[in-house]
């Protein structure tokens, strides 16, 4: 600690300083004193929607260093700040964990990066905040002096390739609707966020498949929650196009990662109240007959993969990715379903083969699982042979993320083994998400007790407080019976992770189970990941990784996953790379003991 270069009064230390005051500014960091029990300074604070210039840090020094960041937090005041070097390309969004309690006033002092300090400059800035605001304030850097030894193993991590075991996902829609993204600089985040770390590939979603127009309706209309109505103002004027997608490949790429770009192949949407504001697509609204249709001719808001003119639809946007530059395409199968439901030309083919209605049988009738998983396997080869022939000369990998079992994805209709077996796809990535349907007896015909009688399944469907359709995700380790009764699902991780270990060792797909929740405690994180190495998975996947890089803490166990070899001697909470600092005074006023609290 004695060799450790502490800044702790950032508002007198920090240019320029015109951009800092000493009174709360819209366009200005607002400078707060605070003590601690060992020193005192002032912190920089941006309080929510305030949008003061980039200052920057000037340690004036050379060499090797660990670099700390005092980040402040309080039970009321959520906070986030972008950081980055000047020889950086793009910030690092970064904030506290949040774990205080009710009344406390807590510094996180945790390890943001190595970097060797020749003519650096530390630069911070709050990102304009176009939907959800929030607060940034830092109260200190801390500079520890590396010595030659920590600086070998340091460039040595850098330089390993055996550690690169995690995929990472960006779906941008956090970038889109709460952070300014009108300069190319605020999607390279997604890139600047995963760097230094085991990340091997790094999927970032297209959005622009969501064609909806702004001026679908009067932005009036969403003044209800102003978070929508800077999104929707927003998505009338940023376009998130081949040209920034092909950028981000590209910065992606040169920071030595594999860069993924991937698709929902239901697109995005969102219910009321969210519907409406920027989520509407063209195709979807103009071919109504091209729409998943239930049992009883419920129409839903889903296009059906039976109809050519979806399948070539998605197809055509995915041709378009693939010249990006990035070294894969994955459509995500995890969010939004059906694929295929009861569509007069599924119920044709299905009566076609086996002579029955489908309309009359369980989502879970072997059949019908066995004809959707063909339509689905003839859709992906189909999708591999559009891209590779559109970029013969790199021929991108295909990737496919998919839900928590071998079941649940053949319920649906996607068949991994098939998928292996053909060679249709390189990777694949299991999220913690399943789907059933719950029917009850009494909607079976009485001739024909496995048989759904339609008119009750009407009134079943629209009666009862839950929905016969039921989702799950995040920990849902429990078999669940089908309409049969028979229970199916992993019953741990274990089995869950043996099923796709046992494809990828047979036929060579590999395969990432996906952790969840996307917030845990470093221990937790730990331990998850164990559970998977020990079942024999060699891979691990971070949906929404911007939710994860950000909480510094926790990312310090995150981004070292793939040390799979190692991990089990990893401290769960290093206290080199993160202590909390209670802070004493603010304002000076005192926060010791009796705080100024009466209004909470």
């Amino acid at each position: 600690m004695n060799n450790d270069i502490l800044f702790s009064d950032l508002a007198k230390q920090c240019a320029p300083y015109e951009n800092i005051s000493d009174k709360r500014l819209k366009d200005k960091w607002y400078s707060c004193s605070y003590e601690t029990k060992d020193f005192s300074g002032s912190m920089l604070v941006a309080f929510e929607e305030c949008n003061p210039k980039d200052v920057e840090l000037n340690p004036k020094i050379s060499g090797w260093h660990k670099i700390y960041v005092g980040l402040y937090t309080h039970f009321t005041e959520q906070s986030e700040i972008d950081i980055k070097l000047t020889s950086d390309e793009a910030f690092m969004a970064v904030s506290p964990c949040m774990e205080r309690g009710f009344g406390e006033h807590i510094v996180e002092d945790v390890f943001w990066k190595c970097a060797k300090m020749d003519g650096e400059s530390v630069v911070m800035g709050k990102h304009n905040s176009i939907g959800r605001t929030q607060n940034a304030m830092i109260a200190w850097i801390r500079f520890v002096p590396m010595s030659e030894e920590e600086t070998e193993k340091h460039l040595f991590e850098q330089n390993r390739t055996d550690t690169k075991r995690l995929y990472a996902t960006d779906d941008m829609h956090n970038k889109l609707c709460f952070r300014d993204v009108s300069h190319i600089s605020g999607w390279k985040t997604a890139v600047a966020n995963v760097c230094n770390s085991d990340v091997e590939w790094l999927a970032v979603e297209n959005l622009s498949l969501n064609d909806g127009e702004a001026g679908d309706g009067d932005i009036e209309a969403f003044c209800f929650r102003s978070a929508y109505e800077r999104s929707y103002a927003q998505r009338a004027k940023t376009d998130f196009s081949y040209d920034t997608l092909k950028e981000v490949v590209d910065y992606g790429k040169r920071m030595k990662l594999k860069m993924c770009v991937s698709q929902r192949v239901a697109m995005w949407q969102m219910e009321f109240p969210e519907s409406g504001i920027f989520f509407d697509k063209k195709f979807t609204l103009e071919n109504p007959a091209l729409r998943c249709i239930d049992r009883d001719g419920d129409v839903t808001e889903y296009l059906s993969f039976m109809y050519p003119e979806v399948q070539n639809y998605i197809i055509d946007e995915f041709v378009r990715l693939a010249k990006t530059g990035c070294d894969a395409l994955m459509p995500i199968f995890s969010r939004g379903w059906p694929f295929i439901l009861f569509e007069k030309p599924f119920c044709d083919k299905f009566f076609e083969c086996y002579g029955e209605d489908a309309r009359e049988l369980p989502l879970d009738d072997e059949r019908i699982m066995k004809l959707k998983c063909e339509i689905m396997t003839d859709f992906m080869q189909k999708l591999r042979s559009a891209i590779r022939n559109a970029v013969p000369e790199r021929k991108p990998e295909l990737h496919a993320k998919v839900l928590f079992s071998l079941y649940n994805c053949r319920l649906v209709g996607l068949d991994v083994e098939t998928w292996a077996k053909e060679g249709i796809c390189e990777r694949i990535i299991s999220a913690e998400r399943r789907i059933r349907e719950v029917l009850i007896p009494e909607i079976m015909q009485e001739e024909n007790p496995g048989k759904i009688d339609l008119k009750k399944f009407t009134e079943y469907a629209s009666s009862g407080e839950h929905c016969h359709i039921e989702y799950h995700y995040d920990d849902i380790f429990a078999p669940m019976a089908d309409s049969k009764g028979i229970m199916r699902g992993p019953e741990s991780q274990a089995e869950r992770v043996g099923e796709f270990a046992a494809i990828e060792q047979k036929y060579g797909l590999k395969t990432y189970i996906e952790i969840m929740p996307r917030t845990l405690a470093p221990d937790k994180i730990k331990e998850k990941a164990l559970a998977i190495y020990n079942a024999g998975g060699n891979n691990i996947a971070l949906w929404d990784a911007e939710t994860r890089t950000k909480r510094l803490a926790e990312w310090s166990m995150w981004r070292r996953l793939g040390h799979k070899d190692e991990l089990s001697g990893f401290e769960a909470y290093d206290s080199s790379l993160m202590n909390k600092v209670r802070i004493i005074k603010l304002e000076g006023k005192n926060v010791r003991t009796y705080k100024p609290l009466w209004g909470g």
